[in-house]
This record gives C-alpha cells, sequence and structure tokens, in this order.
C-alpha cells in the first residue's frame, strides 16, 4: 500500500536477504519477522490496539518484539504496563527505540522491562559513535545502535524512490539492537531471555569516548 514505510524499512534493517546481488543486507537475513501493522483505520493507534498486538505476537510464537514508537505517554499506563509484563513472563524481549527528541532520561525509560536503543551516527568514519543530535539519551537507556542514517528496503513510491532509501531515528536503532539479539538467539538456541541480553549488552562496544558528554547515558555501548 502507499503510505508511511517505517514498518518495510524496519523489517529490511533486521531481514533483508543477502548473497543475492540485490539491495542491501539485513543484521539477521534468516531469521523470521512476523510484520504486525496495529494502525486503526483512522491512522491512529490505542493502549488497547497496543496491547492486541503484543499479545498476537506473544500467542503466535514470536522470541523478540521490537517496536518503534512513541511510549512516554504509557509509562503508567495500566494496560500497557500488563502488556509488558506479559511479554516478559513469556520469556520474551522486548525492545524500544529511545526516542528522537534529544531528551535526557525520557519517560518511557521507567518501563523496566524494556530494551530502550539509543540511536548513533553512522553515515561516516569520523562521526561514527557519535551520539545522533536528535536520540534521547539517559540512565535508563539501555543500548545504542546506528541510526543516522540506515539504508534499507523502503516501499516502491515512498518519496519517489525505488525499493530503497535512507531513513534515520532512534527507530533504525531499535531493530538492529534487535537484529543482534536475534542471531545470539539463533546461535544459542538454549539460552534464556536473561542470558541473550547479557550477552547483547556485553557484547556491545564502549563509546564513551566519542560522547564525553553522555557518558553514562547510553547503555551498555554501540551494539
Amino acid at each position: 500500500k502507499d503510505g508511511p514505510t517505517h514498518g518495510t524499512h524496519v523489517a529490511g534493517i533486521i531481514a533483508a536477504g543477502m548473497n543475492n546481488k540485490v539491495g542491501v543486507v539485513g543484521i539477521a537475513p534468516k531469521v523470521k519477522v512476523m510484520p504486525l501493522r496495529w494502525y486503526g483505520d483512522e491512522a491512529r493507534w490505542t493502549t488497547a490496539i497496543v496491547v492486541e498486538t503484543y499479545r498476537y505476537a506473544v500467542e503466535n510464537g514470536a522470541n523478540i518484539i521490537t517496536t518503534s514508537y512513541n511510549i512516554d505517554a504509557l509509562s503508567k499506563d495500566p494496560a500497557y504496563l500488563d502488556a509488558v509484563e506479559y511479554i516478559k513472563e513469556n520469556g520474551i524481549l522486548l525492545f524500544n527505540s529511545a526516542g528522537n527528541s534529544g531528551k535526557k532520561n525520557p519517560e518511557r525509560q521507567k518501563v523496566e522491562d524494556i530494551i530502550l536503543v539509543c540511536s548513533v551516527k553512522s553515515k561516516s568514519k569520523r562521526s561514527a559513535d557519535k551520539k545522533s543530535s536528535f536520540s534521547n539519551y539517559g540512565t535508563g537507556i539501555d543500548i545504542c545502535a546506528p541510526g543516522n542514517p540506515i539504508l534499507s528496503t523502503v516501499q516502491g513510491r515512498y518519496e519517489g524512490k525505488s525499493r530503497y532509501g535512507e531513513l534515520e531515528g532512534t527507530s533504525m536503532a531499535a531493530p538492529a539492537a534487535a537484529a543482534v539479539a536475534a542471531l545470539i538467539w539463533s546461535r544459542n538456541p538454549n539460552f534464556s531471555m536473561e542470558e541473550v541480553k547479557e550477552k547483547l549488552y556485553k557484547s556491545a562496544d564502549n563509546i564513551d569516548k566519542k560522547n564525553r558528554r553522555y557518558k553514562g547515558m547510553l547503555g551498555a555501548g554501540r551494539i
């Protein structure tokens, strides 16, 4: 369909195919992706829609859920917090974007059972690993990933482009981190959710030297 290409871009970051001499390659190209559209008929979403989508993912075998949307307003929503707890109880990892407001300690970091992913620059060698100017940061951020910019799959009519285009945002960083977790889990199928998370954090590169102003506020580092 015409319209936003957000989900298509995210899916490509995770699992675009390899060795086909076409386009781009995802971080985990053999991972199975379950794309779920949770916008209602009026192009908006509610807590009820989000909860229903989470539950559908859990009941249909998801191991990892990655979302890139603003959950600041849901950080105190009982229904949303119950849904997050339901995901955790089923041993599923939940990732979400840290947010694009350049804000310190965003409200969403109060939801402890979500892995929040900030964005670092990725275009040039000189600026690589520096926090993206738009990216939120803080003591509750868990890890960072490249997100500024990222080339991935897009819908055919997106801004007149072909099937590939660059987007930027913590929306691009979150699926990158989730894809690394998927690789870890595929290599270690007997790992628990907590073991995958620990391996993800411990394998990250420290980027404090390039981000002295944000020391201790970029999580475990860059994937």
